[in-house]
């Protein structure tokens, strides 16, 4: 599946610089401490490192790495579920402070550094600056900066990118986003800079519409062309009925008056939220054929996805091609992934060249009062959930606050602002939830304290 090589794609170019020494560190594993009330100490994990091998026939050899590493409360991971495949993201929400990258010198057995990123960011953590340096061997020169502005709901709606010219930042393009009343993303505008102005001439623009519950709808691509913006291609998913998630997914170009079908992703499930299958299809000769497919399998408790395997079809029958594997630590991290070819002999190998790379984590707190500060417990049951989730909360004084239920990517689910009050309880809904795990957080002025659920289906 061509989504899913490119999570490891999109890990790849946004990971980041830490201590060379932790590169090569195992991966911790500890649990996030947890009280008999329910109360959680808000102890969490970020990526910090992954290094990857290359096969040369015989063993898998240090190739390159990249790191990250933080200060204060921000963090990331990497997420391999079904949100993650059918509607992929280039970004995702590391947030370090510094990202850099390195190459294994084998003469000297050691990692060598050659970029980096630093970032800056915003009293309300959201990225400010990213400043992207290359190591010259003697030191950092600049290359690129990226500036991030942001509305009042923190949606970001405008990236500047400049050109280092070797004595300071020149404009180069920007991107301009626009958002709907529930902070869906509607509008994606690039423009260059030619010199004076920003403006649409080698200029894209990409439109986004959802269905009435909020899911995915279309997504519409325009160049600028004779003064105007210019259809060229077009995305939309179908669904039956109320399902979240879509039966296919249709590709199609603007030949300048209509829309022609290009291609197709066909998606079929296990059970709800849970992808079995993918096949990708081509539009030829008025007839969509057979071109490619991919098996998943997922595991029941987690939702992540632990192997995809993908196939050819030869006319009549498909044949293995591919096998990507993820593994997953003790806490449902991704800790590893690797790629292998199948052989004609009837197996699954590493050819020369294969991939295999390791994703190390650290454990940090978000450094805040909890509701010990209030005297209070918090409760979330059943754990795991199937459908409805109950929450109980009682603190000392009563104050104003509010509950926002994130997921593993960072985010926002679900979000109340509840008025003042000393005992709290509530029922949320989780059936339009992806089966894994979720972060709930309540915050109020005077405290913050949060606690992870699983969801099954």
């Amino acid at each position: 599946m061509k989504q899913t090589l490119l999570i490891a794609a999109a890990v790849a170019a946004t990971m980041g610089a830490q201590a060379q020494k932790g590169l090569l560190e195992t991966p911790k594993t500890e649990t996030p401490t947890v009280t008999p009330e329910g109360k959680t100490d808000a102890t969490l994990y970020r990526l910090v490192g992954l290094p990857t091998y290359k096969y040369d026939g015989a063993q898998f050899k240090p190739s390159d790495s990249m790191g990250l590493s933080y200060s204060g409360i921000r963090g990331g991971l990497i997420i391999v579920n079904l949100e993650a495949l059918i509607y992929p993201s280039s970004e995702l929400p590391l947030k370090p402070d510094v990202q850099g990258g390195y190459t294994y010198n084998t003469g000297t057995a050691s990692w060598d550094k050659s970029s980096q990123t630093i970032s800056t960011y915003d009293t309300k953590q959201n990225l400010e600056t990213a400043t992207s340096q290359n190591w010259n061997g003697t030191a950092w020169v600049n290359t690129n900066k990226s500036l991030y502005a942001y509305d009042a709901n923190n949606n970001n709606t405008q990236v500047i990118t400049q050109n280092w010219n070797g004595t300071t930042f020149e404009n180069n393009r920007r991107t301009t986003k626009t958002y709907d009343a529930n902070n869906r993303l509607t509008e994606n505008t690039e423009q260059t800079w030619d010199g004076s102005a920003w403006a649409n001439t080698n200029g894209n623009k990409t439109i986004f519409t959802y269905t009435a519950s909020g899911r995915p709808e279309t997504k519409i691509t325009q160049s600028w062309s004779s003064g105007a913006w210019k259809n060229d291609n077009k995305y939309f998913y179908n669904y039956t009925g109320n399902n979240i998630y879509p039966d296919d997914q249709v590709a199609q170009n603007w030949n300048g008056t209509t829309w022609d079908n290009v291609s197709k992703q066909i998606y079929t499930y296990a059970s709800p939220g849970v992808l079995q299958t993918s096949v990708s299809q081509d539009w030829i000769s008025g007839a969509w054929q057979n071109s490619g497919k991919s098996d998943l399998t997922t595991d029941a408790n987690t939702g992540s996805i632990t192997t995809v395997i993908s196939a050819t079809w030869d006319g009549s029958a498909w044949k293995n091609s591919s096998k990507i594997n993820y593994g997953f630590n003790s806490n449902n991290l991704v800790s590893s992934y690797d790629g292998q070819s199948w052989n004609a002999g009837g197996f699954w190998e590493y050819a020369v060249g294969a991939i295999k790379q390791t994703v190390y984590y650290e454990q940090y707190t978000n450094n805040v009062a909890g509701v010990d500060a209030q005297q209070g417990t918090l409760k979330l049951y059943p754990n795991p959930v199937l459908n409805m989730l109950n929450i109980d909360m009682a603190w000392d004084n009563a104050e104003p606050f509010t509950v926002t239920v994130y997921d593993m990517q960072g985010r926002v689910v679900r979000h109340f602002t509840e008025v003042a009050t000393k005992n709290y309880s509530k029922t949320i809904g989780t059936d339009d939830m992806s089966i894994g795990s979720y972060m709930l957080v309540i915050k109020g002025a005077k405290g913050q304290t949060s606690a992870m659920f699983n969801v099954i289906k």
